[in-house]
């Protein structure tokens, strides 16, 4: 995707982008991700966690995955953003991954 690309939005690209679009419904992933999903999007979203949502997610993850799982999203968010905002493009030989 060229620099042009990027800048336009998501709606306005060629390809398949659906799997990117923060609006798509939960329904259409594996039900064990569910949760992990809503999380995800709530803290990216609203930089907050709904407390029934984190309590559920601590009982089943206990505090160490919990924490280990919120750190990865904010890094990947840092990640994301140096990446967008510096607009770099992959490696030419860069493995392509299978959405």
């Amino acid at each position: 995707m060229g620099r042009a690309d990027r800048r336009r939005p998501a709606a306005g690209r060629t390809g398949n982008d659906d799997h990117r679009d923060p609006r798509e419904p939960l329904g259409r992933h594996p039900a064990e991700d569910l949760q992990i999903i809503d999380f995800t999007r709530q803290i990216l979203r609203k930089h907050r966690v709904d407390e029934a949502l984190f309590k559920a997610m601590q009982a089943k993850f206990g505090n160490d995955e919990l924490i280990q799982l919120t750190t990865a999203i904010g890094y990947y968010a840092m990640l994301a953003m140096t990446v967008n905002t510096a607009e770099l493009d992959a490696a030419p030989d860069a493995e392509v991954l299978k959405v």
